[in-house]
């Protein structure tokens, strides 16, 4: 049970010092997955006199919080003095940082394949416009060549437009 909390702990959980106090179990604001940490953090603390994971804190609006906790059980007691910070924002970023380096090395895995791709299709265009030089070649091998002209193009149209969007884009200001 709180014995006492300050202003920024109301802030966080969304209740008044007095609906906290003597009526709330610190345990009521944590959802099950996130309490075995604690529960176990708080063994330790008995032996160690004090303990510092990351678990959820579910506020009053049930809304969730990522928080650094740090309990430090009170000498020549059984009370602990518990420390949270809100670090939701920072995994937030974090998140958002790991997702923006994996979109880029798709980008670059993407654009290697796209040049992969190339290649060959330069030797495959290049390959037929040789054969459409050739003077013994029928009206149908003409035609032959020139769907192949045709796809090999728009292929390479799709390559190109595939690298326009894979390359990284220089920031607006």
């Amino acid at each position: 049970r709180f014995q006492w909390v300050n202003q920024a702990f109301e802030a966080l959980s969304g209740y008044s010092r007095d609906e906290l106090i003597g009526k709330k179990s610190f345990f009521d604001f944590f959802s099950q997955k996130s309490q075995l940490p604690l529960l176990y953090g708080a063994s330790e603390i008995r032996s160690s006199q004090t303990t510092d994971c990351e678990v959820l804190f579910i506020d009053r609006q049930g809304k969730s919080h990522h928080v650094h906790l740090s309990a430090t059980l009170i000498p020549n007691s059984y009370d602990l003095l518990v420390s949270l910070m809100d670090i939701t924002r920072e995994r937030e970023l974090e998140r958002r940082l790991f997702k923006s380096e994996e979109l880029a090395a798709i980008g670059e895995l993407s654009a290697g394949i796209a040049h992969e791709i190339r290649n060959p299709l330069v030797a495959m265009t290049t390959s037929i416009a040789l054969l459409s030089e050739e003077p013994s070649l029928s009206p149908e091998g003409h035609q032959v060549l020139n769907v192949l002209k045709e796809e090999a193009h728009h292929l390479a149209a799709i390559v190109d437009d595939f690298l326009k969007f894979a390359r990284p884009k220089k920031p607006v200001w």
